[in-house]
């Protein structure tokens, strides 16, 4: 991405199109949220360290800082990459819900180490948000199966 640019010798404003190409594409039809996410940090951590527009920057990393720490996350990068599974499934196969395998796998494996997490609280949240979609998958599973 950007860093690319960065790495040949680019100029800032060969990097701020790098990254505003690459913001682009990844809100574009096949959306990849948490990179759009990421590209959005570093745009506006770029910018921000150059002192344009510090307060509007400042903003945005405070806003995306949660998306980007933590089992927000990991929940964020679960979730892209079963769409991106889904999609495939849809594609090859023509069933989207075959490609659930990928959610829940990830799902049981996250919530594990949910259960040895020292932030109780944060970990308590995961752990319910864990548990309703396993359920929601539950009733998915039964309801594409009839």
């Amino acid at each position: 991405m950007a860093q690319a640019a960065v790495a040949a010798g680019g100029n800032d404003d060969e990097l701020l199109q790098a990254l505003q190409k690459s913001i682009d594409e990844y809100s574009g039809p096949h959306p990849e949220a948490l990179k759009y996410v990421k590209a959005l940090w570093e745009r506006s951590s770029f910018l921000g360290q150059r002192e344009c527009d510090v307060e509007v920057h400042l903003g945005v990393l405070k806003t995306l800082k949660p998306v980007l720490e933590g089992w927000a996350a990991e929940m964020v990068q679960i979730a892209a990459q079963t769409l991106k599974c889904m999609l495939e499934y849809q594609e090859k196969v023509g069933d989207a819900l075959g490609g659930l395998h990928v959610l829940q796998s990830s799902l049981q494996d996250v919530r594990k180490r949910m259960e040895e997490d020292a932030n109780k609280d944060a970990a308590d949240e995961g752990m319910a948000c864990v548990d309703s979609v396993q359920k929601l998958l539950g009733t998915l599973v039964v309801t594409g199966s009839d």
